[in-house]
């Protein structure tokens, strides 16, 4: 979608019979390169490890949408903001504590099989 933006926006400006406007060009094919890149990057991630984990990366990057909406656009997060992040963060920490839970349960799991191991080989 992004590579489109650009040459779709130039035939708005035929169509409507406007001049383009250059000085929006760099600031319209640097958000788009950025936007290309970011997802690349998430690709290249999603291949890598579980997608649970890259998921819950991406969603933390709410807070810096909140906190560059505030500084640079001077915009207040309403309520509808506010439960929308909390349907997606409360899941997440949900979902991060029970993976952890189960972590710690199967490594006192393996060790205790290590240690029945060890102490049949000693009887």
């Amino acid at each position: 979608t992004n590579l489109a933006g650009i040459p779709v926006a130039l035939l708005l400006v035929l169509i409507e019979d406007q001049p383009w406007q250059w000085d929006a060009f760099p600031v319209a094919a640097g958000s788009s390169l950025f936007i290309m890149i970011y997802a690349a990057t998430c690709v290249l991630a999603y291949r890598s490890i579980d997608s649970n984990k890259i998921a819950s990366a991406e969603y933390s990057g709410l807070i810096g949408a909140v906190v560059v909406g505030f500084i640079w656009f001077g915009e207040i997060p309403d309520i509808f903001m506010a439960i929308g992040t909390v349907m997606i963060v409360v899941p997440l920490i949900w979902l991060s504590k029970r993976e952890r839970r189960k972590q710690k349960e199967h490594a006192q799991l393996q060790a205790q099989k290590e240690h029945e191991q060890q102490q049949a080989h000693v009887a």
